[in-house]
């Protein structure tokens, strides 16, 4: 989602960059517009790609949500649903239930936490 807004960006510039020319000041510094068209679409991509990597599945999200808002539920309840799906039902219990400690109220969890997953294993 982010490597789109790339181009969308450099759109912006090159718009902004022909709206800046009709000023006379710009003529003294000719290279400037171009300067700050460079060192924008740079300062995208430098951005983009780390925010792509942390991005890249549910899991290293829900990490991410963790990380940044330990005391919000939804990271929680996403790495739950992962360790879930994975068959981890172990670490998908405690992790929901942290979530539901936290304020959740996603029926999934309940669901979760209450159906067996077959006769040998339940949560």
């Amino acid at each position: 989602m982010y490597l789109p807004s790339i181009g969308f960006i450099a759109v912006i510039v090159l718009v902004g960059q022909k709206f800046i020319a009709r000023w006379k000041v710009i003529d003294q510094y000719s290279q400037l517009g171009k300067i700050f068209a460079i060192s924008f679409i740079g300062l995208c991509i430098a951005v983009t790609f780390p925010l792509n990597y942390q991005w890249k599945s549910n899991y290293t999200v829900a990490l991410e949500l963790i990380r940044s808002y330990p005391g919000h539920f939804k990271g929680y309840s996403i790495l739950g649903f992962e360790y879930y799906n994975n068959g981890k039902f172990q670490e998908a219990k405690s992790v929901l239930i942290k979530s539901l400690q936290l304020g959740d109220r996603d029926p999934r969890i309940y669901s979760m936490l209450h159906t067996p997953i077959d006769s040998s294993q339940s949560l």
